[in-house]
């Protein structure tokens, strides 16, 4: 710790305390936070792009300088080209990673939202016998234009939360959503839905802001912010209440990341649940109330 202790006649402290002191400073060494993947792993979470003439990669590196800016990535396309280089998706699956299989071949995946398409590709990368991604704007079209690159066979539907039927898309064994929920002014009716298309025995992998002070934990606190587009950002127990009450259960807080640079009051935390039965809270027809 980087402080002496003395007793009052000028000696060292004995050895029982140093031995004391020792074992706290390995307990905090535990605590330390995660490391973050350095650049050259960032790729390690997507799929190998199918190589290309030199003409071709100057044609992809045009059409991806048209659809910037690229707020997901980084994705490494070979030959020096990388979009998305600033952006944070790699040190996300690095937390993720211990809660989705390495072999998701007899699993389908949702993605939603699927913006410009780390997710679903990194699910892609595993495996995965489908991956359906939604996105209803434009960013689509960056996913689109990876999907030209990864040929990973990711189905991209320009579509929101609000289409999905499990009569037509059918269940899903893994549901991933990220920053959707605070984003939403029917926090419930989108969870709701989300569980709707979750197979019986499925997983829900989600993201969203959290309040962090704990006093507010069990808060759903209304936030509207027309630049962030946010409405509701829960606390931590409001978080998990809300997943119950949808018909989830929680297996595991898998951890937080930092919030807007701007903001010291919320964080991204994410959450690993699993199908379970859904409280009496709502009519089936919640979804009305969109």
């Amino acid at each position: 710790m980087g402080v002496a202790f003395w007793n009052a006649s000028g000696r060292p402290v004995s050895t029982e305390i140093t031995e004391h002191l020792a074992a706290l400073r390995a307990l905090i060494d535990r605590f330390e936070a995660p490391t973050v993947p350095k650049p050259e792993a960032h790729s390690a979470f997507l799929p190998s792009p199918a190589s290309s003439a030199a003409t071709e990669q100057a044609e992809l590196a045009a059409r991806a300088a048209a659809l910037a800016p690229w707020r997901q990535g980084p994705f490494r396309l070979g030959d020096g080209l990388v979009l998305g280089d600033g952006a944070d998706d790699a040190v996300r699956w690095s937390l993720l990673d211990g809660h989705v299989g390495r072999d998701l071949s007899n699993q389908r995946v949702l993605v939603v939202p699927c913006d410009a398409g780390y997710d679903a590709f990194a699910f892609a990368a595993r495996g995965a016998a489908h991956v359906l991604a939604c996105e209803p704007s434009d960013t689509v079209r960056q996913a689109e234009l990876l999907e030209s690159v990864y040929r990973a066979g990711v189905e991209l539907r320009r579509a929101g939360w609000q289409s999905l039927n499990p009569v037509q898309d059918g269940e899903f064994e893994i549901v991933y959503c990220d920053g959707l929920l605070h984003s939403v002014c029917s926090p419930i009716a989108l969870l709701r839905a989300l569980r709707r298309v979750t197979a019986p025995a499925g997983s829900l992998l989600i993201g969203s802001m959290m309040l962090t002070d704990p006093e507010r934990s069990a808060c759903l606190q209304f936030m509207p912010d027309r630049q962030a587009t946010w409405w509701f950002v829960p606390g931590r127990l409001a978080f998990r209440w809300m997943l119950q009450a949808s018909g989830f259960d929680v297996e595991a807080e898998i951890g937080e990341l930092p919030g807007p640079r701007d903001s010291s009051t919320v964080v991204r935390g994410y959450i690993h649940a699993q199908a379970g039965t859904p409280l009496p809270l709502a009519p089936d027809n919640s979804l009305a109330l969109i």
